[in-house]
């Protein structure tokens, strides 16, 4: 299954909170979805890797330390498949370590629970949004670059006249392929 993050997780907003503490997992889920985004929570590394199966498209919060497997498993597990997972990484317990491995996984932040945690959880995933949606918007300004570069070249290898473009340096920039055509020299033998 080919991930789609940067068209459909940006328009969904959706987190999956991956929390063994369910207190805690369910104060996440609230505190997000007050801040608008769409929160579904699961309790163990298993479930969060059968929920993203089904849904690639979400972000995940992801605490180290789970019942079956730690954070960084299923991050390895999901990357074979979904290479461009977007996923925060969360502990209890900082490791400059796990840390650094995290973050060479891909991890957009790295959270240390603490008594503000749900208070900057919102920060954090509206800033991992916008920054989604500002990579969409380059991706589409790219595409449309590439499409009006094409029919250009297009348009001056079918025109009638010779054109050719000079930089400031003197040096030519563009020459036209039917040079050869008017003149018997090759484009690139032109200087």
């Amino acid at each position: 299954t080919e991930y789609k993050n940067i068209n459909t997780l940006v328009t969904g907003k959706r987190v999956l909170i991956v929390e063994d503490d369910e207190g805690l997992n369910k104060l996440i889920q609230k505190s997000l979805v007050r801040a608008g985004f769409d929160c579904f929570g699961v309790m163990s590394g298993t479930d969060a890797i059968e929920s993203v199966k089904k849904n690639p498209n979400q972000a995940l919060l992801i605490d180290q330390q789970l019942p079956d497997m730690d954070g960084t498993d299923i991050v390895r597990n999901l990357i074979k498949n979904i290479p461009d997972i977007i996923f925060v990484a969360m502990t209890g317990h900082g490791n400059e370590k796990i840390a650094v491995e995290m973050m060479k996984l891909g991890a957009k932040d790295y959270l240390i629970k603490g008594f503000d945690l749900t208070d900057i959880l919102p920060i954090v995933f509206k800033r991992i949004f916008s920054e989604l949606e500002t990579e969409k918007k380059l991706v589409r300004a790219e595409e449309a670059l590439q499409e009006t570069n094409a029919r250009h070249s297009s348009m001056m290898a079918n025109i009638g006249d010779v054109i050719g473009i000079m930089g400031v340096d003197g040096l030519m920039k563009y020459k036209s392929p039917n040079i050869e055509r008017w003149f018997g020299w090759k484009p690139e033998d032109l200087i």
